[in-house]
């Protein structure tokens, strides 16, 4: 079987493995944008690999079905704080993919143990803007990256610390429509469900559902930090275009490239569906390959950053 049919048979088999995926729609999501990550890089291949905070392991299982060898690592456990899903859920995944050439094992990406100059490539997405020290693990990355490799990293801009604004009020909104129609409406009821998953609140009084909003967010009427942030003023300031390609070059990166990862509103239309996004993302995958690299760029919501070593 050839690497293509490989990968596109990772996809398939992607579909009786829902039951794994964080959110609906999240493994179309993860195949789309690494089409767009193949047609802008040189990872893959008969290559050795390194992922940095695999999460649900499907990144790790279509790199695998590029024909590389993988070795991948995540946290232990499951931690809301840095959205890691735990060691185990990648090790679910993968095995039921079927896929070979991947081996999976806990660490934290400010302390990788790998010698120096280990792997042919080194690829992280939606995981460094969670470190606190970012700038140890992207030269950690870097350090276990063979000379002329690639570190490949997707990251946040600071379009979503813009959009985070939007998505709070329209989260608040939509939650309470919910909480409406489940208690007034609907009258409650075992057969009653919500609207949203994120509102299963009909066995609550008010006071609690209040006292649980306000500890899962502080800063309200501000947004919360979707990284690890003082505030979402810190984390807008950080992800500024300038930032990312400068701390690449703070770490000792020889050259350094970016493309647009994606332009979609991802936390403002999550609030809607997933799985809308995943469609409407792979359905617009062509634009990327098309505007990826120009000046549009800069105002994208996610972006992709090419170390070389």
């Amino acid at each position: 079987m050839s690497e293509r049919s490989l990968y596109e048979e990772v996809y398939t088999r992607s579909a009786e493995c829902v039951d794994l995926e964080p959110v609906p729609g999240d493994f179309m999501i993860k195949k789309t944008g690494m089409d767009i990550i193949r047609r802008f890089t040189g990872i893959g291949g008969h290559a050795y690999g390194l992922e940095v905070g695999c999460g649900s392991g499907f990144n790790t299982a279509l790199l695998a079905g590029l024909g590389s060898s993988i070795v991948a690592t995540d946290l232990p456990y499951y931690d809301a704080a840095t959205h890691s899903l735990g060691i185990k859920v990648a090790r679910n995944t993968v095995a039921r993919l079927g896929t070979g050439n991947v081996e999976i094992l806990s660490c934290s990406g400010e302390a990788l143990p790998f010698p120096d100059n280990t792997f042919d490539f080194v690829f992280s997405s939606s995981v460094l803007e969670h470190i606190n020290n970012k700038e140890k693990a992207l030269k950690e990355m870097l350090r276990v990256c063979k000379p002329g490799g690639d570190v490949v990293f997707v990251v946040p801009t600071f379009v979503q610390s813009i959009c985070a604004f939007v998505h709070l009020y329209i989260y608040i909104v939509r939650r309470a429509f919910d909480v409406i129609y489940v208690k007034l409406i609907k009258k409650g009821g075992a057969e009653n469900k919500t609207l949203l998953p994120m509102a299963d609140d009909s066995t609550r009084s008010g006071p609690a559902i209040i006292g649980s909003f306000r500890k899962n967010h502080p800063s309200f009427p501000l947004p919360e930090p979707h990284g690890a942030y003082r505030n979402i003023f810190d984390e807008f300031a950080n992800q500024l275009p300038w930032s990312w390609p400068g701390l690449a070059r703070r770490c000792g990166a020889r050259s350094i490239d970016t493309f647009a990862f994606l332009f979609l509103p991802f936390n403002i239309l999550e609030v809607f569906s997933t799985k809308w996004i995943a469609r409407l993302y792979s359905a617009t995958k062509q634009l990327y390959y098309i505007l990826g690299k120009s000046f549009l760029k800069h105002l994208s919501y996610s972006l992709c950053v090419i170390a070389k070593k």
